[in-house]
């Protein structure tokens, strides 16, 4: 049974497979398309009604497509951006002009800060590490500014400075440029998507509950959205759920995980996020101001112009971000006062541009129970090869993906995909 993405899958009371990938976001997609590619027999179990995971495309909000998730591309190099240009997308996608917090540094620059680090102790924080760097206040302003914006704003007290240090080398390895420009797609992440799971057996409204995976053939309970036990079988799962609910145990195993892949689990950590989306009649956005604007003194810190690509605009669609403190801040308000905390920083942000917006909504990624956060986070004390020991699989039969997993790009879309490929090819 092939169905593409858009179609729910009757599930029986009992399916086997060969595979069965556990999640239909960007990594479990990925692993999907290529092993299907590659003749496997492949089915997706997903709890959700939709594909996407932390991506999430709606197209009801404003005239164009609206991302309540995950939106960038990070810099050029991704791998993601070769399957956008395999499947005929590449004119999709458009620049997005950064403001003035983001350094950009030379590779002389990163090579003395790759030098200062490579005796770094995994307890140390960034926090730390700037204070002993810093010759001076505006080079400690300077690298708080440079590591804020590399580590997407979480605090640098609870940022491992070991895990920055080694995701710069590894981008630096692959030939990454560090403040190459980041880009968007003009329709959102939605139609990529729909091309990874075009063929792919995907059953959607199937929340898997427990693995049990020591036997030659692993065991999952699972339940369909309207209530229904069903039983699935395979001779090898690939687990892709976010680290939140790895972490809340949202899934059972049995027997229980080893040590080394339950210390894995707990030593990172889950970012809350909340993003609100307001649309605007008309073009609103600042004269001259470039795509994304912040400001730490505002919550949320940061504004970004979601449909900046377009001319002449009839409508201005505006994302405000939080993550992190700022994130658990508005989490414990109701949403029509998360709102009403958004209009105020939009009319610090937009001035004397600032109107009423026609429409708003604001997802709250840390409560959603499929993703209880936004993207992992590695801490002070974390491992070195802490993502490593997540991706391992176990057995032979138990393998593992998503951006928890990817060491490089963790936290993005790129490093989801990345890390898909990556098991579709020990699967194969």
């Amino acid at each position: 049974m092939t169905r593409g993405a858009a179609e729910r899958a009757d599930i029986a009371d009992h399916t086997h497979a060969d595979i069965v990938i556990i999640g239909a976001g960007t990594a479990g997609l990925a692993a999907a398309h290529a092993l299907t590619q590659r003749g496997r027999e492949v089915v997706v179990l997903e709890a959700r009604g939709r594909i996407g995971g932390r991506v999430h495309t709606i197209t009801d909000l404003a005239d164009q497509p609206v991302e309540l998730g995950a939106e960038w591309i990070h810099t050029s190099t991704t791998p993601i951006r070769r399957a956008i240009a395999e499947f005929g997308m590449a004119d999709e996608e458009f620049p997005v002009s950064h403001g003035l917090d983001v350094i950009a540094i030379d590779d002389e620059r990163w090579n003395s800060l790759l030098e200062a680090a490579a005796d770094l102790d995994p307890s140390e924080d960034l926090r730390s590490f700037v204070d002993r760097l810093a010759g001076s206040v505006a080079e400690r302003d300077e690298l708080e500014k440079l590591f804020a914006f590399w580590t997407t704003r979480e605090s640098l007290e609870e940022t491992s400075a070991l895990h920055t240090m080694l995701e710069v080398a590894g981008n630096r390895t692959d030939g990454e440029a560090l403040h190459d420009a980041d880009f968007k797609l003009k329709r959102g992440w939605r139609p990529v998507l729909d091309r990874l799971a075009a063929g792919v057996d995907i059953r959607l409204g199937v929340a898997v509950r427990s693995i049990t995976w020591s036997d030659p053939v692993v065991q999952m309970n699972a339940v369909t959205d309207d209530g229904r036990a069903v039983t699935v079988s395979a001779e090898h799962v690939v687990v892709t759920v976010p680290l939140g609910v790895l972490q809340n145990n949202g899934i059972r195993f049995e027997p229980p995980l080893p040590a080394r892949k339950r210390e894995a689990i707990d030593s990172m950590s889950h970012v809350p996020v909340v993003k609100m989306v307001f649309v605007f009649d008309g073009d609103v956005w600042p004269d001259g101001a470039p795509d994304d604007i912040s400001d730490p003194e505002i919550l949320p810190s940061r504004a970004i112009l979601s449909n900046g690509w377009q001319e002449n605009r009839a409508q201005t669609i505006i994302a405000l971000w939080a993550g992190g403190r700022d994130a658990t801040r508005i989490e414990s308000q109701d949403v029509p006062e998360v709102l009403r905390l958004g209009e105020k920083a939009l009319e610090h942000y937009l001035g004397d541009k600032f109107r009423r917006p026609r429409k708003a909504i604001v997802h709250l990624w840390a409560g959603d129970p499929y993703a209880r956060g936004a993207y992992s986070h590695t801490p002070p004390g974390a491992r070195a090869d802490v993502r490593d020991r997540l991706a391992e699989p176990l057995n032979g039969r138990l393998f593992w993906a998503g951006e928890a997993t990817a060491r490089w790009r963790p936290r993005t879309v790129g490093g989801a995909y990345a890390s898909g490929l990556r098991v579709a090819d020990e699967l194969s």
